[in-house]
């Protein structure tokens, strides 16, 4: 079968197994766990689509071929390339890495919240835009209080350490906080 055949050929039970490889193979080609799971809903719907095309047209052949397709997806689909799929983004979305902001960057961040609040508190006659620009720096200001709580260290892992070791601004903001002696004995 050529690779330009119609799509209607590839929904049948013999080419199931077809189907089921180029699909894996064109997510792992695009890097991407999400199109796998769309691709299966897709090719769920074309077999509908072929079933019913084949009713109307009063064609046994072709609705025989698409209700087989069709009980082979619902066999073995999930088995095949939808859990595999949800797997990997699982696995994606539990590697991937939380990037944990310098404290230097912290404290300009909250100086400048400061400096705006009060800058905000002298207004005379505020304005709709001044409100809703104050209640965001309130809800940011928000934030930043509860980024420092100890929920948030115990929830960290020491990977998002060992990743951040490689960032020269996090060793010199490490190195910096050192007394001298300390930093005479870091460097041996």
């Amino acid at each position: 079968m050529s690779t330009s055949s119609p799509l209607s050929t590839f929904i049948s039970g013999k080419q199931f197994a077809r189907v089921v490889d180029a699909t894996k193979a064109l997510a792992l080609e695009c890097d991407s766990p999400q199109l796998a799971l769309t691709l299966g809903h897709y090719v769920k719907h074309i077999a509908l689509l072929k079933v019913s095309l084949g009713i109307q047209e009063d064609n046994e052949e072709c609705v025989k071929e698409a209700r087989n397709f069709s009980e082979l997806y619902q066999a073995h689909w999930n088995n095949r390339v939808s859990s595999v799929a949800k797997r990997r983004q699982k696995l994606r979305h539990l590697n991937k890495p939380s990037k944990i902001p310098l404290s230097s960057d912290l404290l300009k961040m909250k100086q400048w919240m400061e400096s705006e609040s009060k800058e905000a508190i002298k207004v005379q006659n505020p304005n709709r835009d001044h409100w809703e620009r104050t209640a965001k720096m309130a809800i940011v200001r928000i934030a930043m209080f509860n980024k420092r709580r100890i929920s948030e260290v115990s929830e960290m892992k020491v990977t998002d350490f060992l990743d951040t070791e490689n960032n020269d601004d996090i060793d010199s903001e490490i190195y910096n906080s050192l007394d001298i002696s300390e930093q005479i004995l870091s460097k041996r």
